[in-house]
């Protein structure tokens, strides 16, 4: 009989400690699952900071080809204004010459009219 009972308080402390075992074992697993998403929550980052630094690296080169599509164009800009300036101030000179060659021509050509 007291064999029975030793067994029987063996098997209450066998199912006790089984309980308390369970208990922090499930406490670990909660720890482990907490933890697992965690870092997969931090490689989802790291993988959108990825991302991202790749999208900024292309539109910094995206603008940079702007930039320089802009400067290009502002020097050709400069290149062609400096032309019209030059054609126009050619123009002005033919005006000239062509006012002043009439202004000689006229009276001659009024004088030779008239008689």
């Amino acid at each position: 009989m007291k064999h029975m009972m030793k067994v029987l308080k063996d098997t209450q402390n066998f199912k006790r400690n089984d309980l308390v075992y369970a208990e922090s074992v499930e406490s670990e697993v909660i720890k482990v699952s907490s933890l697992d998403k965690s870092v997969t929550e931090q490689v989802e980052n790291i993988y959108l900071l990825e991302i991202d630094q790749d999208i900024s690296a292309s539109v910094q080169k995206q603008l940079k080809h702007v930039e320089d599509r802009i400067q290009a164009s502002q020097e050709n800009l400069e290149k062609r204004t400096e032309q019209f300036e030059s054609q126009v101030a050619s123009l002005q000179n033919q005006l000239q010459t062509m006012t002043q060659t009439m202004q000689t021509m006229l009276p001659l050509i009024l004088e030779k009219l008239q008689k």
